[in-house]
Formats: C-alpha cells, sequence, structure tokens
C-alpha cells in the first residue's frame, strides 16, 4: 500500500459528500487506501459517507472504522495511523477538499526524494475568498523548527505527506483528550526526528475556515490547557534531546504570546497561575519586541510581568468597554 488517508469524521454534515468527492477524484489511487473514523457522529455525515463509498466504482479503498463513544480528534487521528497500511500517511480534516492531482503530485516527489516528510502549500478558503498560502520550507529538518514556531511553516498535517514509519521508529502518538493544537505538538516532533523534508510549491488543499463548528474557532479553559501542555511537552523534548538551542528564541516568543492570551482570558487564583508560567522567556524578554501586539496591550502586559495583574486587569476592562467586545474568562 502506497498511500492511506486518514479523514476524521464528526459533525460535518454540510461538507463531507465534497471532502469525499474530492478524494474519490484523485488522479493516483495506485495502492491507496482512505480510512474514514467515525467518532460518534451526531449527525448525518455517516450516511452521506456510506452511501458515496457505496456508489464509487474506482480504486481507491475505502474503510470506516467506528468508535463506540466520542473520544476527540487526537484519538481519531491515532486510530486512522493503527490501521493505516501505507507508506505515507496523509490526514485530511473532513470539511476541507484537495486538487485532484494532490496524491499524484506528492508522493511523485516523496518517492523521488526519499523524504520523510513532504510539505505543500495550500488555499485558505472563505465564504468569500480564496487566499493563497505559500510555505516556508527547509530540506533539513531541524532548520524547519523556527519556521515551525514562528508560524512561517503551518503546523497542519494534512498540507504533509509523512512517512508512517517516523511515527512508530520513535513513537509518537497524539495524547487522547488533549485535542487543540494537537497537530502543533506533533508536526514539531515529526520534524525534530525526520531525516529529509521536502516541498511541492504548489496548493493542494482548501482549508475552509468558515465552518464555524470546527474546534479551532472555540477559545474554552480546556483549549488553553492544552496549549500550555503540548508548548510545554515540546520544551521538555528538545532539552532531553539536546535540541532546544535550535529554536529556543522562536519558542520563547511563542511561550510569550500564549502567556499573554492566558492572562487576557483568565482572573484571580487560575491568573496567578499561568502569571507564573514561562518564566525563562518573559525573564529574558525573548521575542517581546516582535508580537503582535499594540502598544496598550504591551503596557498591560509588562504590568502582569512585574506581578501587578490588577494593572493588566484594568486594562482588559477598560479595552473590553471600549470596544464593546466580550470573551470568555476563567477562574
Amino acid at each position: 500500500m502506497n498511500i492511506s488517508v486518514i479523514v476524521p469524521v464528526y459533525n460535518v454534515e454540510p461538507y463531507i459528500e465534497r471532502c469525499l468527492r474530492s478524494i474519490m477524484s484523485q488522479t493516483f489511487t495506485d495502492g491507496v487506501e482512505c480510512i474514514l473514523v467515525n467518532d460518534c457522529t451526531p449527525d448525518k455525515s455517516m450516511e452521506i459517507a456510506e452511501r458515496l463509498i457505496e456508489e464509487y466504482k474506482g480504486d481507491i479503498q475505502f474503510r470506516i472504522i467506528s468508535h463506540e463513544k466520542n473520544r476527540g480528534i487526537a484519538a481519531v487521528r491515532n486510530t486512522g495511523l493503527d490501521a493505516a497500511q501505507g507508506t505515507y500517511i496523509q490526514y485530511i480534516d473532513s470539511d476541507d477538499y484537495v486538487e485532484p492531482d494532490m496524491l499524484e503530485k506528492m508522493y511523485k516527489d516523496a518517492v523521488k526524494t526519499n523524504a520523510d516528510i513532504v510539505v505543500a502549500d495550500y488555499w485558505e478558503s472563505h465564504e468569500d475568498c480564496e487566499i493563497y498560502q505559500q510555505q516556508k520550507v527547509s530540506q533539513n529538518s531541524f532548520a524547519c523548527l523556527p519556521l515551525i514556531a514562528d508560524s512561517f511553516l503551518k503546523v497542519a498535517l494534512w498540507i504533509k505527506l509523512i512517512k508512517r514509519s517516523l511515527f512508530f521508529a520513535h513513537n509518537l502518538r497524539f495524547l487522547e483528550y488533549r485535542d487543540f493544537l494537537e497537530d502543533w505538538r506533533m508536526t514539531f516532533l515529526l520534524f525534530f526526528y525526520a531525516n529529509r523534508v521536502s516541498y511541492v510549491s504548489q496548493a493542494f488543499v482548501h482549508y475552509v475556515k468558515y465552518n464555524h463548528l470546527s474546534y479551532t474557532f472555540s477559545v474554552s479553559l480546556k483549549n488553553l490547557e492544552d496549549s500550555v501542555a503540548n508548548l510545554s511537552d515540546i520544551e521538555k523534548v528538545l532539552k532531553r534531546e539536546k535540541g532546544w538551542n535550535i529554536c529556543k528564541k522562536s519558542l520563547y516568543k511563542r511561550q510569550i504570546s500564549l502567556k499573554f492570551q492566558l492572562l487576557k482570558h483568565s482572573k484571580g487564583k487560575k491568573q496567578r497561575e499561568w502569571n507564573m508560567l514561562f518564566k525563562d522567556a518573559c525573564g529574558k524578554m525573548q521575542g517581546f519586541s516582535q508580537l503582535k501586539m499594540n502598544l496598550y496591550w504591551r503596557i498591560a502586559f509588562i504590568g502582569a510581568l512585574w506581578g501587578c495583574l490588577s494593572w493588566f486587569n484594568l486594562f482588559r476592562w477598560v479595552g473590553m468597554r471600549l470596544r464593546h467586545h466580550q470573551y470568555p474568562i476563567y477562574e
């Protein structure tokens, strides 16, 4: 088997048909399987998928695996990975859709270069337009780590064709129930352990930004806690494997940016607890000047870093009233 395409299915009734038809229309189907993982979707997504698969007359081998209970996207990705038989893995989110030559172009490049990871560009699809997103990639996998941390290289798994053996050689697993930015943590680890990276300067995936049921749209307490855990995991692995110096400046900037969001969405004991995080980054102020933050919030954030959370919270209170904008705050 050449390629295993893994598609999670949950609450995508308006999108699943377009996604599957784009997979069924691939110009390369030799040794291709498509594994749909049903995470107990409550809508009619699976009815649509089963009908399309029954009607399909092509060479792609379709399989459906169903969870007995809803377990989240991290568990879904593991289920698909464990069932996959392909030399390469291609994750596709079921609210997105892909160009018909995606598998052909990316697999051809993977074979030619013997790459562990092949990266491509993508289209960011809005309701009224599409924006081409070019990726910045280096053949040196270590050189890609700062690019990932600085968001020049998108962490999403769906723009990458990944050698299946890379996961198993280093026991790389998605952490079940840690569902927010699960691809950020995994992408970082995959590039850290990869030997060779290749790049196809063409966009194949249409990344749908108007599905407001998507997990990436919610700012919940669990999402914030997942972000902290994933970023802390990356730091531990890099320090253990003697790779911290490769991208510490970029990760410091990432830590400061996350800390700002944590303080912005918390109060009381939770806010005091989160204000103690990432002291190395804040102590060195690495990357602070590069943060996408206006002067107003910079002043507020500096106050918090100096230990004056009441100063930060006053700025937050004033800012929300001036902009008539409320957002969730946890304690």
